[in-house]
């Protein structure tokens, strides 16, 4: 089979297409046919050798939507769709024809959604599900600020939070990207991050607080008491400062969510959580910029190490 690979650590030019034996399922595992796999920036951060657990030489990916070829009989030829915080770290990921997955690491693609669309929902909408389950963010009636609302996860819990009835607040870096939201816009270059949720929730603050970009800093400030604050990334600085007087004494809560800690069928699990709201159509797949042939893989990196607005979608 054709597969993507790297043995050293660098930029998209270390990216191979290699031809490897085809894998096989083993006991309690399957194998898909990937039909698509998406680039995630965590893909990009692995090659340039950020990540001191990966192993090489490997095939990367994190991603995919395709058909089940090898495993239980009643899930060959099933459309499935998923991820895993292991794939293309320590087991070969899905940047190839064909990927070796634990049995309960794919769930049925919703009819609605095509094979591209479903390959960029596993990462975003993962690590958006868990921020908003460890936040106690999925009860009705809340306040959810969301930084980084245009981009892949902050979208996800965008739309995931309005589908479970909490008031999205959204922050963009200019006006013009207010479109681009789902709830609220917060305009970052209107003024201070806090002073704007306070003025939009009657001077108590956001009950939950999902920063995708490092905006903890100043964002504690838009928090209301008791209030609970995910981080799942840094901005330019990988410190910042916290007043620990204002932190225990407004009792708020702050955690880190690392999706890469989230195994395949850990995954799966939580994507079989939101079924129904993409089923519905409540929740919909990020929006695919461009879709390349596998052999166009450091191309494809490339873009999104530059920033790609949409998704940039691999197809084997």
């Amino acid at each position: 089979m054709k597969a993507i690979r790297f043995a050293r650590f660098g930029g998209p030019e270390v990216l191979t297409m290699e031809t490897v034996s085809t894998c096989h399922a083993e006991a309690d595992e399957i194998v898909v046919e990937v039909g698509a796999t998406a680039v995630n920036p965590s893909d990009v951060k692995n090659i340039r050798g950020f990540m001191s657990h990966t192993t090489l030489p490997r095939t990367p990916g994190r991603d995919f939507a395709g058909v089940v070829r090898e495993g239980p009989s009643g899930l060959i030829g099933a459309d499935v769709f998923g991820c895993g915080g292991e794939l293309g770290f320590v087991r070969d990921g899905t940047h190839a024809e064909y990927v070796r997955l634990p049995r309960g690491g794919v769930v049925v693609r919703p009819r609605r959604i095509g094979v591209e669309q479903a390959a960029g929902i596993g990462v975003p909408f993962v690590t958006a599900l868990a921020c908003l389950r460890e936040t106690d963010g999925l009860r009705s009636g809340q306040t959810v600020l969301v930084s980084g609302a245009t981009g892949a996860v902050g979208g996800a819990a965008c739309q995931i939070a309005a589908w479970k009835g909490l008031r999205v607040l959204g922050t963009v870096r200019r006006a013009s990207d207010a479109p681009r939201i789902l709830g609220e816009m917060i305009d970052l270059s209107a003024g201070p991050l806090d002073e704007q949720v306070r003025r939009l929730t009657a001077g108590r603050g956001a009950d939950i607080f999902i920063d995708t970009v490092g905006l903890i800093g100043g964002g504690l400030r838009a928090i209301a008491e008791g209030g609970r604050v995910a981080v799942i990334s840094h901005g330019s600085e990988r410190v910042v400062p916290i007043d620990l007087l204002d932190l225990y004494r407004r009792n708020l809560h702050l955690t880190g969510i690392n999706s890469l800690l989230f195994d395949a069928c850990t995954c799966a699990r939580l994507l079989t959580e939101m079924i129904d709201g993409f089923e519905r159509g409540a929740l919909r797949p990020p929006s695919v910029g461009r879709v390349l042939g596998l052999e166009q893989a450091a191309q494809a990196y490339q873009a999104v190490e530059e920033g790609a607005p949409a998704r940039v979608i691999l197809r084997p």
